[in-house]
């Protein structure tokens, strides 16, 4: 149990938790940002009924597959996120990797 916590504390363990963290928060807002939006445009009287129940609908499938996202085996999530190579190389120039953190390389280097 202390090497558990013990692997919480560790520089590696802690910039993954900010990885995880900062990739959840930039999913979740990529979602939730455009329903915030349709329901503007649904208050202003732009939108039906109809339309913002069926984008409800589709945001909350969504949300459920980010859901099982966020419940894979950690290093499983590790390696996910850093294949969406956009987001994940931007986060990296501004939170570089610890020593013995392995970084997946970008799709088409070796």
């Amino acid at each position: 149990m202390e090497n558990h916590q013990a692997d919480r504390n560790s520089p590696q363990w802690q910039w993954e938790q900010q990885l995880i963290q900062a990739y959840y928060d930039y999913r979740y807002l990529k979602l939730l940002d455009p329903l915030y939006d349709e329901f503007q445009h649904w208050k202003e009287g732009d939108r039906t009924h109809e339309a913002i129940t069926s984008f409800i609908h589709e945001v909350h499938r969504q949300m459920a597959e980010l859901h099982n996202l966020f419940g894979n085996n950690r290093k499983w999530l590790l390696t996910l996120i850093q294949l969406d190579e956009d987001w994940f190389q931007k986060w990296l120039a501004a939170h570089p990797a610890p020593p013995g953190v392995e970084i997946t390389p970008p799709l088409g280097e070796p």
